[in-house]
């Protein structure tokens, strides 16, 4: 059985969901909506002397996400994950790996959080396999 680092298998996690600049994308466009998005309700109830309502849905950026990616990303994860049950995984050591894996925990959290105002149940469940699958390769969530 092949021996794998944490780290590695970690970065190669990022590189699978997030493609290229795809990070920035999903969160600059989703911070423009959501701006664009209250402001435009604030100037409504503001007229019509109302309480201010939210409706939030998935930015543009994300939904291309989603048309684009989401399938190869997510045979891509099945992928990942059979390699991480075969192979030994050793976990990270020092303090400099501890960041990066915490940062990649981040960036993972993030990436959920572009998704969490779908309705869509295919996408609910691509959100579920790469939660998943970070719990595997990154570790389990301190509050599960």
């Amino acid at each position: 059985m092949a021996i794998l680092t944490q780290l590695s298998l970690a970065e190669e996690f990022i590189r699978t969901i997030l493609p290229g600049d795809m990070d920035y994308k999903l969160f600059k466009s989703d911070a423009d909506q959501n701006i664009i998005k209250v402001w435009e309700g604030f100037g409504k109830a503001l007229k019509k002397n109302r309480p201010l309502k939210y409706n939030p849905s998935l930015s543009p950026e994300a939904k291309r996400y989603l048309k684009r990616y989401s399938k190869s990303v997510a045979f891509s994860l099945m992928d990942l994950r059979k390699k991480a049950q075969t192979h030994t995984i050793l976990p990270v050591k020092t303090e400099f790996e501890k960041t990066e894996l915490e940062r990649y925990k981040l960036r993972t959290e993030g990436f959920v959080l572009s998704f969490e105002h779908t309705e869509d149940e295919q996408t609910k469940a691509f959100v579920k396999l790469v939660e998943d699958t970070k719990n595997m390769i990154l570790g389990e969530k301190e509050n599960s």
